[in-house]
């Protein structure tokens, strides 16, 4: 297999109603130069109407660029203010494409790689080329000299700086000064917290904000948002999200999803309400990613646990109380709304599994229009009305093979 075939890739573009439009397959490359670098995908068949080249944009030297699930790389195009994605044939040709787009970033003058490379590898030699940032020790008394040196970080020293604070720990003892501080009521201490993390998060650096978005992690950082000193009361988040917001299961969960599904509305919550103030347009498509990644996760382990499908295909079924398919429809909206975030393969593996996995969910959805329950029948048919929009040709096959 050579460099050529692997880098084969399809184009999608992002619509303003959230779902992905496919523009063509091609090849892609990096084409660098002293001047600019550029991502180009030129077409798999010539088309002497609409040219040759399917993008050409330049290699922006922000973070937007994001790897998922080993064979997608997407971004939000300054220059086309779109958000693009190259769904990649082989993960080999991903990361060696990922890879180019790293160096260019880091002004490396091996623009072109003629092996496949670790990603990792080639991130981690750059962040080690970096200087040490001397770093002031945690505690109360060291908080203003601490955002001063965050706020002196320069963005080419920025991913760096980050990896050296992961790896020694610093945000996890940053964030253990807070309960003492609050519990002090240091109303001033724990503002310069608040700018401290606000700093931390606007970095848009994927790693860092999944760690700070981590199940043990994420009710703490909101807690430090509360203290923002630009709003005018202080807003008890932690207090909605422990005693306020409830979660009910109408099908048992796997535990692994169970706790997945706690922290991804978590984390919109926090993207929503704490950080809606403080996020730039490339953040919040970062904090999007994420969510997005969780999305995928939850739906990968529902329809890959054989036992939840059947529970959930049952529930639907004609003879179950009324209050027991109005809640597994309820479920299916819930998943449906979550499949808008996917890229296109896990999506169309989503709907594959949802109309003829174990039990089909489908054609049982169909049934319950025929329901005379006003809201069951609104909603299945908000749940089918989606289908319809993300993936016709599927919903199509289903119901006329049901």
């Amino acid at each position: 297999m050579n460099d050529e075939s692997i880098k084969r890739v399809k184009l999608y573009c992002l619509r303003s109603d959230g779902q992905w439009d496919e523009k063509g397959t091609g090849y892609v490359k990096v084409e660098a130069n002293q001047n600019e670098s550029r991502i180009l995908v030129e077409r798999e068949e010539k088309n002497e109407a609409l040219g040759d080249v399917l993008l050409s944009v330049p290699v922006t030297l922000d973070d937007v660029y994001q790897i998922q699930q080993e064979t997608l790389i997407v971004w939000n195009e300054p220059s086309l203010r779109q958000e693009l994605s190259l769904s990649f044939e082989y993960a080999k040709g991903c990361r060696l494409v990922w890879s180019q787009i790293r160096r260019v970033q880091g002004h490396s003058s091996e623009l072109s790689l003629s092996s496949e490379e670790s990603e990792d590898d080639s991130i981690n030699a750059r962040k080690q080329e970096l200087p040490r940032v001397d770093l002031p020790v945690v505690e109360p008394a060291s908080l203003g000299a601490i955002l001063q040196v965050l706020e002196s970080v320069r963005p080419a020293s920025k991913e760096g700086f980050v990896a050296q604070i992961q790896n020694e720990g610093y945000i996890d003892k940053l964030l253990a000064v807070f309960d003492d501080l609050e519990n002090a009521t240091d109303l001033e201490k724990l503002r310069q917290l608040f700018q401290i993390f606000r700093l931390l998060v606007m970095f848009n650096d994927l790693g860092l904000l999944q760690h700070l978005f981590s199940e043990s992690r994420a009710l703490t950082l909101v807690g430090i948002l509360e203290y923002d000193p630009g709003v005018s009361a202080r807003v008890d988040h932690r207090r909605f999200l422990t005693n306020v917001a409830s979660f009910k299961e109408v099908v048992p969960l796997p535990g692994d999803v169970s706790s997945l599904v706690r922290q991804v509305y978590t984390v919109q919550y926090i993207r929503d309400t704490a950080l809606a103030r403080i996020l730039d347009d490339f953040t919040f498509l970062t904090v999007n990613g994420i969510i997005a990644s969780m999305h995928d996760q939850i739906l990968r382990g529902l329809c890959s646990s054989e036992e939840f499908m059947k529970m959930l295909g049952s529930s639907l079924e004609g003879s179950q109380p009324l209050d027991t398919r109005a809640g597994a429809v309820r479920l299916c909206q819930e998943m449906v709304v979550m499949a808008k975030s996917l890229a296109p393969q896990p999506r169309e593996q989503f709907f594959t599994t949802l109309g003829k996995g174990p039990a089909p969910v489908v054609p049982r959805l169909a049934e319950a229009m025929r329901c005379s329950e006003g809201r069951l029948l609104q909603n299945a048919c908000d749940v089918l009305w989606q289908c319809a929009q993300l993936e016709p040709a599927f919903l199509r096959e289903v119901l006329l093979s049901a």
